[in-house]
């Protein structure tokens, strides 16, 4: 299972690469290492500051927070954006925290300098909020991975309505962020 998960990051790492995107992997310092990518930390996962001595410091490391308090206390940490959410329910993880809303967004934009991204339950039909709320960028696993995707409509959707707002996306399938 590990070889089988660590040649798919690899895979997909590379495919970030030729697509000039950089590979960001979830909760896995070991491998974030390993194939010299960014690493994405929870809050019950490996510590910013551990994490960092297994990635070094070159490396990008971003930390989950579900409220203002905890993206407060991220400011300490040796970090490079901090990530909120979920900000809509979410079905794409077995256990979340509740959802924050828009207004946590806002609310949480002043806290920190480093950038926000926005996380949980985002959709073509409220990225807009998202956006206007304050999230420097975000990531959505249901918008670019639906379990039903009508062909073509999401990857060519949010592509577009990246480009025009020069913003990041983050398609993930548990194991690598973009």
């Amino acid at each position: 299972m590990e070889r089988e998960l660590f040649a798919a990051a690899r895979d997909v790492a590379k495919l970030c690469r030729e697509s000039g995107a950089l590979p960001i992997i979830n909760d896995r310092a070991d491998m974030a290492a390993l194939l010299d990518a960014g690493l994405h930390v929870g809050q019950d996962d490996l510590s910013p500051r551990d994490a960092r001595k297994v990635t070094g410091g070159e490396a990008v490391i971003g930390l989950s927070s579900h409220s203002a308090a905890q993206l407060a206390a991220a400011a300490g940490e040796p970090v490079d954006y901090v990530a909120l959410g979920p900000i809509f329910a979410t079905a794409s993880k077995r256990q979340t925290d509740p959802a924050v809303g828009l207004q946590e967004i806002r609310l949480c934009r002043g806290l920190t300098e480093k950038p926000l991204v926005a996380i949980g339950g985002i959709t073509l039909e409220n990225v807009a909020g998202v956006w206007s709320a304050g999230a420097d960028r975000l990531r959505s696993s249901a918008a670019c991975c639906p379990r039903r995707p009508a062909r073509g409509r999401c990857a060519n959707g949010w592509s577009s309505g990246l480009r025009r707002r020069g913003r990041w996306l983050a398609i993930t399938r548990r194991a690598v962020w973009q």
